[in-house]
């Protein structure tokens, strides 16, 4: 698989953060990558906790016009194996990814 594009993020603090532009290409490196898995083009994944889906609602879409992040994850062998974890915009304008790449 052909590398993709970068992501670029900021810290502040102890805190991770993406700004909306860099919160699509997670989506689309996230999708081209199970893509690739699906046509034999990659490895299968591995790891404690693996992320299977990154969805972006965009703000035009919502009715209040805050984007949101939602993230899911699996943790085989966990009691609860597959988690969401919703991210929501703040006052900057970027989404604090913290809680998933600790």
């Amino acid at each position: 698989m052909p590398a993709g594009p970068t992501l670029t993020g900021w810290a502040r603090g102890d805190a991770t953060l993406l700004d909306h532009e860099d919160a699509e290409r997670l989506c689309d490196l996230v999708r081209a990558r199970w893509d690739a898995l699906a046509d034999g083009e990659a490895g299968g994944p591995v790891g404690a906790t693996i992320l299977l889906d990154v969805h972006l609602e965009h703000w035009a879409r919502k009715p209040r016009g805050s984007a949101a992040l939602s993230i899911t994850l699996l943790r085989p062998g966990a009691k609860e194996p597959e988690r969401r974890i919703d991210l929501p915009r703040n006052e900057d304008r970027l989404f604090d990814i913290s809680r998933i790449v600790a």
